[in-house]
């Protein structure tokens, strides 16, 4: 946003705006406002009054993320490198081995793989290196392509 516009509408209800969609953190917030081109003052000062009014939580946010993650089939490591991006990183949301081990199972379902029936060791393989890169623990991993649970 240009200069003068960003003069003509305050830091803060531009803020409010953006939560109204959907909740952000201090950081991720302080970012999109300084896009729109406000100053970094009159964002503080915006950003002072949500906290103060109760309106952010980054704890909050960073639990709501990690729970969306993990329905959509993405494990711990790929949760922390998302709080990362999102200015949240000193936000550690404890993921239980049995809720890591049930997104794994569900994600295994939807795409239609059973690893028992997985005897092609390069299939397997390959298998094993997706459910890393969607960022489950290798011991996650290992358990559901053993087919015990990891709890």
């Amino acid at each position: 946003m240009p200069r003068k516009q960003a003069d003509k509408k305050s830091a803060k209800s531009a803020a409010i705006r953006l939560l109204a969609r959907r909740d952000h953190g201090r950081e991720e917030l302080r970012v999109k406002l300084a896009r729109r081109g406000f100053e970094d003052d009159k964002i503080a000062a915006a950003l002072d009054a949500l906290d103060r009014a109760g309106l952010l939580d980054d704890e909050k946010v960073a639990r709501s993320y990690a729970a969306e993650q993990l329905a959509r089939g993405h494990g711990p490591n790929y949760i922390r490198a998302g709080l990362r991006r999102r200015g949240l990183s000193g936000q550690k949301p404890v993921i239980p081995q049995e809720e890591e081990a049930a997104s794994l199972r569900a994600l295994l379902e939807r795409r239609g793989i059973d690893p028992a029936e997985l005897t092609d060791l390069e299939r397997r393989a390959k298998i094993y290196r997706f459910l890393l890169a969607r960022g489950y623990t290798r011991r996650a991993v290992a358990a559901a392509m053993e087919g015990r649970d990891n709890g």
